[in-house]
């Protein structure tokens, strides 16, 4: 029996990008978020530490499991910064999704993987989180469940399957129906721009508008570069004009391998709502991938809330509700406890205020 050999990298540039992106691809369960370019994005650009896990059998990688290591967001107000107490989390993958790619016999892979995570484990993180986008990862609850991983489900997103527009359209709610056909009456037009550092750079000022109205925490321009140079056949932007004026952007990441198209970042200030323009480049990107072969098409993660407005607004679209899973293991015995039960009072207490 050939033996296994199980190394952790501290970068994808030590593993040959061919050859991942084949496991990635070839894997049941593998997507965009896990290819060498999204990583190397990752890696280039923002305060992560690559800790990926790369099973080879005969040279050749059959199992890879992408991990970063980061501070994490304390759940309380502290005199300190994380990285003072330690409070380090390793995730596959933030931003985006990960969790185990494998090929060949799950059984021994799987072993394999094991050992080899609980050396990572050992390298002082709080916890270990895998945050799955991929509804075949199911096949691993059990698994994960013996090696000490918790599900929690915060979060979901709405999928649409992309056979015919007519169709899509006709099971939308009628309320987005009407925001279509009304937004269309006005002279507009959507544009498919060509990808590049400085398209990158440009959509990354919009972008920073629209972070700023949902008091959210941006990535930086850096990160949007290293994704134009390392994805750029992979990302779609389009830009709506309105009676002639820019009305907003949509970035749109394009996996190829799983035919699928998965709506990520917006740039769209508010004083364009009145156009309905992040409704006509949602409309647009639907017909343009079903003009281009793709089966699915994704509006990207949200809360697990009904009340929650940007909830109700992708499912007016007529989408699937799914869950996003969130696998997680304590990995410091003494301050995993003490952060979950300040991390769930925090929650109780944003819930409460939101009310």
């Amino acid at each position: 029996m050939t033996k296994l050999q199980a190394n952790v990298v501290d970068s994808i540039d030590a593993v040959n990008e061919n050859q991942w992106d084949n496991v990635v691809a070839q894997s049941e369960c593998g997507t965009i978020f896990q290819q060498s370019g999204w990583l190397r994005a990752i890696e280039r650009a923002l305060d992560r530490t690559p800790r990926h896990v790369v099973i080879r059998k005969n040279g050749n990688p059959v199992a890879v499991l992408p991990n970063f290591v980061s501070d994490i967001a304390l759940p309380v107000d502290l005199p300190v910064d994380a990285s003072a107490v330690g409070a380090t989390q390793l995730s596959s993958v933030t931003p985006g999704f990960g969790g185990p790619l494998i090929m060949g016999k799950k059984d021994r892979v799987l072993g394999a993987l094991r050992q080899t995570l609980e050396r990572v484990h050992r390298e002082g993180s709080v916890f270990h989180r895998m945050r799955i986008l991929d509804s075949n990862h199911v096949q691993y609850a059990q698994t994960l469940r013996k090696w000490g991983y918790r599900p929690s489900l915060l979060y979901c997103r709405f999928a649409l399957e992309l056979d015919d527009y007519d169709r899509i359209l006709a099971d939308m709610d009628k309320e987005r129906r009407k925001e279509i056909r009304d937004a269309k009456e006005i002279e507009y037009e959507v544009e498919s721009e060509e990808i590049d550092r400085e398209t990158m750079r440009s959509f990354h000022d919009e972008y920073l508008k629209t972070m700023s109205h949902v008091d959210g925490s941006p990535f930086p321009v850096a990160f949007f570069e290293q994704l134009g140079d390392h994805l750029a056949d992979q990302i779609q932007i389009f830009t709506a004009y309105v009676e002639g004026a820019e009305a907003g952007q949509h970035l749109y990441l394009r996996d190829d391998n799983r035919d699928a198209l998965h709506y990520f970042f917006a740039g769209v200030d508010e004083e364009y709502f009145r156009y309905s323009s992040p409704t006509l480049l949602h409309d647009h990107a639907l017909r343009w991938g079903i003009e281009n072969g793709y089966e699915r098409f994704d509006f990207g993660s949200t809360n697990a809330n009904y009340a929650n407005g940007t909830f109700n607004y992708k499912q007016k679209f007529g989408a699937e509700l799914e869950p996003i899973y969130e696998w997680e293991k304590g990995t410091a015995p003494i301050r995993w406890p003490v952060y979950r039960s300040a991390r769930t009072l925090y929650r109780r207490h944003s819930d409460t205020l939101e009310k």
